[in-house]
């Protein structure tokens, strides 16, 4: 399974953003709790921005559940999900073909 940046980031804020809700805090309780602003909690929810792994160690000792539990959302996604194609520059959800193999002396455009 290969993820892009851009998908990691979404999965993980979308996960942190659901145990939050879940755990009935506003994003200005959970912030603040974490030592963030709400307006970085607020993007890293919603994967606008690629936060570090203290952070995300932060905001999950805030919503008391491990870190390895909000990454393990990582490994639910089917392989033959329908995922963001970054090069579509029509934002269409397009599905991402298998990865391609190298042939000997032959390199192939992935």
């Amino acid at each position: 399974m290969h993820l892009s940046k851009k998908e990691v980031t979404r999965i993980i804020g979308q996960k942190l953003r659901d145990i939050r809700i879940r755990k009935k805090l506003t994003i200005e309780q959970a912030a603040h709790n974490a030592g963030l602003e709400y307006t970085q909690l607020s993007r890293i929810e919603l994967g606008k921005i690629n936060t570090s792994i203290y952070h995300v160690f932060k905001i999950s000792e805030t919503l008391e559940v491990k870190v390895n539990d909000v990454f393990k959302e990582l490994y639910k996604v089917p392989k033959n999900a329908v995922q963001y194609n970054e090069a579509n520059t029509k934002n269409k959800i397009t599905k991402v073909p298998a990865a391609k193999t190298r042939s000997k002396g032959k390199s192939q455009k992935q």
